[in-house]
């Protein structure tokens, strides 16, 4: 039976979980998929985790559902290091957090090519 509290997918080396980031960044459900998504990707459903968070991240441009709350600086490093998700991943929610900040549409399409580099490095 698959654990259902605290699954290690979701919890990062010094113990945050993935609940810890969409709570303290104020994310909404669309964007909280995304992170949930890329963290996991690696521990979970591969590809077809990546694929998801290309779903979300479309929802979220064609949309319009970034919010407009945001009061912290995200470090992008330590999510990467927490999690220790690739590269790709960590951009691609670096991108969609800054299309949040800005109002700049452009940010999620960067993210949805990150994503599919994240795909193509893994998973092809």
């Amino acid at each position: 039976m698959e654990e259902l509290v605290r699954p290690q997918r979701y919890v990062g080396k010094n113990g945050t979980e993935v609940f810890d980031i969409i709570d303290e960044w104020e994310l909404n459900y669309y964007q909280g998929n995304v992170v949930k998504y890329l963290i996991r990707h690696r521990n979970k459903g591969g590809k077809q985790d990546l694929e998801k968070a290309l779903v979300y991240l479309r929802h979220i441009l064609t949309e319009n559902e970034l919010g407009q709350r945001f009061r912290r600086l995200v470090d992008f490093e330590y999510l990467q290091d927490e999690f220790d998700i690739g590269l790709n991943a960590r951009m691609a929610i670096e991108c969609m957090v800054r299309a949040k900040q800005t109002g700049m549409w452009s940010y999620i399409d960067i993210a949805i090519e990150y994503v599919k580099r994240e795909i193509k490095q893994r998973y092809e």
